[in-house]
């Protein structure tokens, strides 16, 4: 076990130079109220008259997220077009979530409209008004660009550690991360690489996790990249978003699969704290 505060920056260092990976953080802005085609939480989607709109069991889904393409550059997303998280509500259902096949759109739906048309209004109820919503008000978002750096929960954070360990230290075989560092090291490390100071809502990136890797299984793991993660967040007026206890939400895809603009196979799951 080795204590010792300078190494364990090191270490944080040298974890995040080597998982930094850009990313589009969503900022809410409280003070503008989001137009139809505007990015956004909740509220009402854009919706085109050529398009058949997102139900599960006879209900119109509820818009979670509206992100407008023109707001922001990046080579893994298309330059223009609305991309859109449906989710169903009520009971039984926790969040649109199914928890025993999460990456089936059946109580949710990733939609993408590649080019903007005329408006539709549509009659569906919006997420911040509905029971059992981990939303709890409309606001506009701010797309700006960012890193990311790879969460200690994430299924690769064991590899990454041991080579970094290696490296630094020159330790082969150092063992499980809580037998090499002591409490106090560990807890900044965790401060550092598993928590983050404010509310981290983005696209792409490294997805976080506020307990065990949503992948864990085997046919899960090749959704290797955060299409959208929605982060838990209260406000000087309450809470805004609010998945289970402080937790967060992924949606994730394959890279392969965003290249081709295949949203069909998509991973949705939160994790709570």
């Amino acid at each position: 076990m080795t204590s010792d505060s300078n190494r364990a920056q090191l270490f944080i260092d040298e974890v995040k130079q080597l998982t930094a990976k850009p990313c589009i953080t969503l900022k809410p802005v409280f003070d503008r109220e989001p137009g139809i085609t505007d990015s956004k939480l909740g509220g009402l989607p854009y919706w085109s008259a050529d398009m058949p709109y997102p139900e599960y069991d006879g209900t119109k889904m509820s818009l979670l997220a509206q992100i407008n393409l023109a707001d922001i550059e990046s080579d893994l997303l298309p330059a223009t077009g609305i991309l859109q998280f449906f989710i169903a509500t009520g009971t039984p259902l926790i969040y649109g979530v199914n928890f025993k096949e999460p990456d089936q759109q059946e109580t949710f739906r990733i939609v993408y409209h590649p080019d903007i048309k005329e408006a539709i209004k549509i009659d569906a109820p919006c997420l911040e008004e509905c029971e059992n919503s981990p939303l709890h008000r409309s606001v506009a978002l701010d797309l700006e660009p960012a890193l990311s750096f790879m969460n200690m929960n994430d299924l690769a954070f064991p590899m990454i550690y041991h080579q970094v360990v290696e490296r630094l230290f020159g330790e082969k075989n150092p063992g499980e991360i809580f037998q090499f560092f002591e409490n106090d090291d560990m807890c900044h490390i965790e401060q550092e690489l598993m928590f983050t100071p404010e509310p981290r809502h983005q696209l792409l990136g490294w997805p976080k996790f506020s307990q065990g890797d949503t992948r864990n299984e085997e046919q899960y793991h090749r959704f290797d990249t955060v299409l959208l993660q929605l982060d838990s967040q209260f406000t000087d007026d309450g809470e805004l978003l609010m998945w289970g206890d402080m937790g967060v939400a992924n949606f994730l895809i394959s890279e392969g699969n965003l290249r081709k603009l295949d949203f069909s196979s998509v991973l949705y799951a939160f994790t709570a704290s």
